[in-house]
């Protein structure tokens, strides 16, 4: 996972907005991924989290703090090393 991000962050071309954009997309993919019932409503219900939240995250335009991450991907039901696994891009 270490090296996953580590490479992310050594293409200089990356900006902070991308890696937001990349991990909303990520989180959609995998929420998807769960199934049509898998709404981003359930996904708050599970994390915790505001359906907004959820939606700004997914968009992109949310700074999705380290505590968010997680319940993030407790509610995804996945682990740290799947979230930032293939497709996170």
């Amino acid at each position: 996972m270490i090296n996953i991000i580590n490479r992310e962050f050594e293409n200089k071309d990356l900006q902070r907005k991308d890696f937001l954009v990349a991990f909303g997309r990520r989180m959609k993919q995998l929420r998807h991924q769960k199934g049509k019932k898998f709404s981003q409503e359930k996904l708050s219900e599970v994390s915790g989290l505001h359906r907004n939240y959820i939606s700004d995250a997914e968009r992109g335009t949310r700074n999705v703090s380290l505590v968010a991450i997680f319940k993030i991907i407790h509610g995804l039901d996945v682990t740290i090393a799947e979230f930032f696994a293939e497709g996170f891009e």
